[in-house]
């Protein structure tokens, strides 16, 4: 048997503990290693025990815990005054996480297992699971517009109130500018009549200027319906 001699560097760290040089420098990065030791020239050195360190944190991630998982439990681990709950806990945990994964991955395998046994899976087009798939999509795109949903009414409401406001707002600055050219002469005395669209743009009522051929309503107040 040949012996082996500490400490080591990184390529015979990664080969001994069955995980690549690129993550033993990850998980050294993590804090999951304690601060290697480093040759003159600035090369790595790994002891015995941190390739224990790496072999107990590849089983981990072989069990499938997560990096914040696997650092406290290599803390446990190296903590010599910890407690078994606390170890436990964690694993508890972990296989309840686990338990639903499996439990969420065997409902989407039963849901698929009809699917699968209609597709012919031949040369023709006609798929079950394509149309089964866009089922569901034309269910998602026409929920949001059902019946009872009042969003759209309110917001053609809204509409058709903001422009009747408009209207009146219009109708009452061209009253305003007639009456106004009338009192400074520049027009005649029909320039008084502005105080038709002004009425109808403050009233919100709408009789028609016949006088000078002009319907001061053209587009029907809709708020008012």
């Amino acid at each position: 048997m040949q012996l082996r001699h500490w400490p080591v560097n990184i390529g015979r760290a990664a080969e001994l503990s069955g995980i690549s040089a690129k993550m033993v420098r990850h998980y050294e990065s993590l804090g999951l290693l304690p601060q290697v030791a480093r040759t003159d020239s600035g090369y790595r050195q790994y002891s015995e025990a941190d390739v224990h360190t790496l072999r107990f944190i590849k089983r981990a991630r072989d069990l499938g815990f997560s990096m914040t998982e696997i650092g406290e439990l290599v803390a446990l681990w190296q903590n010599r005054r910890r407690t078994s709950a606390s170890v436990k806990r964690i694993a508890q945990k972990h296989m309840d996480e686990l338990a639903a994964r499996i439990e969420a991955m065997q409902a989407m395998q039963r849901a698929l297992q009809p699917l699968l046994h209609h597709c012919h899976g031949d040369g023709r087009p006609d798929c079950p699971i394509l149309d089964d798939l866009a089922r569901t999509v034309a269910v998602d795109a026409r929920s949001p517009r059902s019946n009872n949903d009042p969003a759209p009414q309110h917001r053609s409401s809204t509409m058709k109130t903001n422009i009747g406001n408009i209207e009146r707002v219009i109708r009452a600055l061209a009253g305003i500018v007639l009456i106004a050219l009338a009192a400074t002469g520049t027009v005649g005395w029909w320039g008084w009549l502005g105080v038709i669209p002004l009425a109808t743009g403050l009233l919100g009522w709408c009789p028609p200027y016949a006088l000078l051929g002009i319907n001061t309503c053209s587009v029907k107040d809709k708020s008012s319906a």
